[in-house]
């Protein structure tokens, strides 16, 4: 599922259950991560904020950094440390960069 895909199916979730869109998060674990940073950086005018669990930020998503009108967002970024593909050093370089592009985070680091 893409990244157009998930964007298409947000505004339609909103209908079906007539959410308020102020209040639409999307969140993952690992892939889905991934997913859902992609969503925040690409598509945040749908959604008020993301959580990502054990994802982090890829290249491709990059991109889609600093439109004109971005507003802030709220994102939770959290790992744990048996994951043996999500590197402490993956977080940091996902947070500094989330950091830097206007998002509110919320990041926790395991003790």
């Amino acid at each position: 599922m893409g990244l157009d895909l998930i964007a298409q199916l947000i505004p339609q979730a909103i209908a079906c259950y007539q959410a308020d869109p102020q209040r639409v998060f999307v969140i993952g674990y690992s892939q889905g991560a991934t997913m859902s940073i992609g969503v925040m950086l690409a598509h945040s005018d749908q959604i008020a904020g993301a959580a990502a669990i054990n994802g982090r930020l890829i290249d491709e998503f990059k991109l889609f950094t600093d439109p004109p009108n971005r507003q802030r967002k709220l994102f939770f970024l959290g790992y744990g440390t048996k994951d043996s593909f999500i590197t402490p050093k993956d977080m940091d370089e996902t947070r500094t960069y989330m950091e830097l592009h206007v998002i509110d985070i919320i990041y926790r680091d395991p003790m």
